[in-house]
């Protein structure tokens, strides 16, 4: 009897032996499929990883020609004068069609650049009369489309005539005012003073003058 009893508990011993060594197995195998799932999911983010960075990589490449072509393009239209006493090596950007002198009716954009990126994008008004207006502001229509335009300091002098000039950073505010103006046919100007106001209409060449101007200025990596 006491044989017997030890036969079925080695029986029963063997039993747990054996299911213990198949959990052992089971799990062993999940834990390796699981980490061969996870390389393979690790190896799939690396390689979209790597796709995405050539994909940004050939956009870069793609957009910094384009630019290179638009500055070849663009840059004969600009007379470039460096600064000589500025220590950074500022170079002003300047339509070669913009009014030599203030006392002269004239609307025309111009911006700076230091170690090839601009900056500074400018806005010139230039108003030429026998009458004082003393400018306030400037209503646009571009196409149909009002736009307004306030300026921080406007200046004046006289002679014989009289003139009134303001040249105005732009901000990203008054950016959508240029990138109007660049693409328009038609532009209307307001100038509205003290107590009188009087119009303008821009010139073919002076919309074309601003539409080059702010071509450049964005391909040369300038910020508004």
């Amino acid at each position: 009897m006491k044989q017997l009893y030890k036969i079925q508990n080695i029986l029963i011993l063997a039993s747990v032996i054996t299911l213990v060594t198949s959990l052992i197995i089971i799990t062993i195998k999940y834990n390796n499929g699981k980490i061969n799932k996870d390389e393979n999911k690790h190896e799939y983010l690396n390689t979209e990883e790597i796709t995405s960075n050539k994909v940004d990589s050939t956009e870069i490449k793609r957009k910094d020609s384009i630019n290179n072509l638009t500055i070849k393009e663009l840059k004969p239209f600009f007379n470039i004068s460096k600064d000589e006493f500025n220590p950074n090596g500022l170079t002003w950007y300047k339509p070669k069609n913009a009014s030599k002198y203030v006392n002269e009716n004239s609307v025309y954009c111009y911006f700076q650049v230091i170690d090839n990126k601009a900056s500074n994008f400018r806005f010139r008004l230039q108003y030429l009369s026998d009458e004082w207006l003393f400018i306030k502001k400037v209503q646009f229509s571009i196409d149909g489309q009002p736009y307004e335009f306030t300026p921080i300091n406007v200046e004046s002098d006289n002679d014989t005539e009289i003139w009134e000039w303001f040249d105005e950073n732009i901000d990203i505010f008054s950016e959508p005012l240029i990138d109007a103006i660049s693409k328009a046919k038609v532009v209307k100007m307001k100038l509205i003073g003290r107590q009188y106001y009087d119009t303008k209409t821009m010139t073919k060449s002076q919309i074309e003058s601003i539409n080059k101007t702010y071509k450049l200025y964005k391909a040369m990596d300038g910020q508004f």
